[in-house]
């Protein structure tokens, strides 16, 4: 009777290792300056510092992992060209269903530099602005006479705009050390295509925590630009970024 138990018991055991539910998790990657899928980028997983395997990005910026069982990883992003800087997602699947996760990633600064150089210098800097508003939506200075009046609004909204400011963020490590902290005020102009340019430091806090806030603003999505009387207008933006340690 007991040599029966046993068996059951090792028949029953491995039949839960079979069923294990695993999942599916596919990782697109893209530049947060242009917004373009990034190919070739080498994507590496480990759970608890132990790797676990890796994937190279397609042509849409993508690669998936199949047959996962843990609920926590660590997905590290490495370009082997040192054009991005590298990212690290913290991932957590608690109900292991398959999922997606989209990440931007940054240029090294230098590079970064040089693409919104280029950027501003597809637009007229001496162009005029039409209104000025706040990430409220709410107009400043109009410019213009007319009562048929739409801001400029970011895709999802104030809520989605500072969440995507926050995803961009990175608290510099220099700043964080000497607990230096405070409100960067910035403002930039929307073109009329939507296009984020001419982004300015109104109020800073420090250089390194300025340069963090432009990069930050500079890396989210083009806006719906703002509209006067059905006309697509220049628009000139100002919001705050905090910088707060916990």
């Amino acid at each position: 009777m007991k040599q029966i138990l046993i068996t059951l018991f090792i028949i029953f055991s491995s039949t839960l290792g079979w069923c294990a539910k695993s999942y599916n998790l596919t990782i697109s990657v893209f530049s947060s300056g242009e917004k373009t899928p990034v190919s070739g980028l080498r994507i590496v997983c480990t759970q608890s510092k132990k790797y676990t395997g890796e994937g190279i990005t397609d042509e849409n910026g993508s690669v998936t992992f199949y047959d996962i069982k843990e609920k926590h990883l660590n997905f590290t992003i490495y370009d082997d060209t040192d054009l991005y800087l590298e990212k690290t997602l913290f991932y957590y699947n608690p109900n292991k269903e398959n999922d997606s996760e989209r990440l931007f990633l940054s240029y090294n600064p230098e590079k970064e530099k040089e693409l919104f150089a280029n950027i501003d210098s597809k637009y007229d800097a001496t162009t005029q602005v039409s209104l000025e508003q706040n990430s409220e939506g709410e107009i400043l200075n109009c410019y213009v006479k007319s009562e048929d009046i739409s801001c400029a609004t970011y895709p999802g909204g104030k809520n989605e705009l500072f969440k995507d400011v926050a995803n961009f963020l990175t608290y510099p490590a220099e700043c964080r050390d000497n607990n230096i902290q405070g409100t960067v005020e910035i403002s930039f102009l929307i073109q009329t295509d939507g296009t984020i340019t001419y982004v300015v430091v109104e109020k800073g806090v420090e250089e390194a925590i300025d340069q963090e806030a432009i990069r930050a603003i500079r890396s989210l999505k083009n806006w719906q630009p703002a509209i006067i009387d059905g006309h697509p207008v220049v628009a000139k933006v100002y919001v705050p970024i905090s910088f707060q340690l916990l």
